[in-house]
C-alpha cells in the first residue's frame, strides 16, 4: 500500500487554522501573534493540577516566555485552589 503524505489541498489549509479564544483571531502554529498567547492542550487530558502545571510552562517556554513560565509557576504554586490555577493557566495560554 502506497500513501503519499506531502499532497495538501485546501481542506488541509483551513483545518490548520486555530481561533483565538481571547482576541478571536484566527492563526496557524502553536500562538496567537496577535496576544502573543501560546497554545496548550489540556482539554481531555489528565486533570492533575500538577500536571497542567507542567504543561502550561511548558508552552510558555517553547514560545520563548521564560519569564512568563516562571511567574506562571510562582502564581500557580500560590493559589488556593484547582480552580485558581485553571483560570491563571487561561490568562497565560490559549487552551485547547
Amino acid at each position: 500500500m502506497y500513501a503519499n503524505f506531502s499532497r495538501r489541498d485546501s481542506m488541509d489549509d483551513e483545518a490548520c487554522l486555530s481561533e483565538c479564544g481571547t482576541c478571536g483571531a484566527e492563526f496557524e502554529g502553536d500562538y496567537c501573534p496577535q496576544c502573543n498567547k501560546p497554545t496548550c492542550k489540556l482539554i481531555g487530558e489528565d486533570g492533575n493540577v500538577f500536571l497542567i502545571i507542567g504543561r502550561v510552562q511548558s508552552a510558555l517556554r517553547r514560545a520563548g516566555q521564560r519569564e512568563n513560565a516562571d511567574k506562571f509557576l510562582e502564581d500557580a504554586t500560590n493559589s488556593h485552589s484547582y480552580d485558581e490555577v485553571l483560570q491563571l493557566a487561561m490568562k497565560y495560554v490559549e487552551i485547547e
